[in-house]
């Protein structure tokens, strides 16, 4: 239910409270055996959860009390001339990478993969993990504001954390969990993208957000 009416949202009210409802409910997948170290990963993912939600929250707030209604397809303009942009974007860009698992805000993944079952697992590599990337294209001026800086650090942190995981996959046994390891690479690929996005404004950005959906879609459905 949090999946489907968050990708269905159109107003942020709506968007959060699918987006909240989505987090804790991941939470009973990683704790499902009841093991002490499931237990620890569950405590380590709520703990992330509960920061990624605040700094949303307030990058909600912060745009809402700007723009004067919960809108999302009203939002990207008027963030884009909003005062406190870069903040709000700071907000948004922290939020969503903790849902993603992006480094250096991947603690909770690494833990909570291993513990939650094979097919929950799978729940959070291709659902939870994806809400992110969701969130960063739905939130973010792309196509209204062209963001050289912001855009410019995403790609790098997105191309040299594909490529550094990359790199560990040629040693073998330098990486245990081959699964967790095609995820920071996926996941540096989707840093890639909203990189590439959010530099550009116009036809481009929106290009680059409809290649994203189409690869990314059969992951999120």
């Amino acid at each position: 239910a949090g999946n489907l009416g968050l990708v269905l949202a159109f107003d942020a009210v709506s968007f959060y409270l699918f987006f909240a409802l989505m987090s804790f409910a991941a939470y009973g997948l990683i704790v499902h055996d009841g093991s002490a170290e499931a237990r620890r990963a569950g405590r380590v993912y709520l703990t992330m959860a509960v920061i990624g939600e605040a700094c949303l929250l307030s990058a909600l707030l912060l745009i809402g009390s700007q723009a004067g209604n919960v809108d999302l397809r009203a939002w990207g303009p008027q963030l884009a001339d909003a005062p406190t942009r870069e903040w709000i974007i700071a907000l948004i860009l922290a939020g969503f990478a903790i849902k993603m698992g992006a480094v250096p805000l991947h603690i909770w993944l690494p833990l909570a993969h291993p513990c939650a079952p094979t097919p929950a697992s799978a729940v959070l590599s291709g659902i939870i993990i994806k809400a992110g990337l969701v969130g960063w294209l739905r939130f973010l001026p792309i196509g209204d504001l062209a963001m050289p800086d912001w855009g410019t650090l995403c790609l790098a942190v997105g191309m040299g954390i594909s490529f550094l995981w990359r790199g560990c996959g040629r040693f073998p046994g330098a990486f245990k969990n081959r699964t967790g390891l095609l995820q920071h690479q996926s996941n540096g690929i989707n840093h890639g993208v909203a990189g590439y996005c959010a530099s550009h404004s116009g036809r481009l950005a929106n290009v680059a957000v409809d290649h994203t959906v189409i690869q990314r879609a059969p992951r999120i459905g």
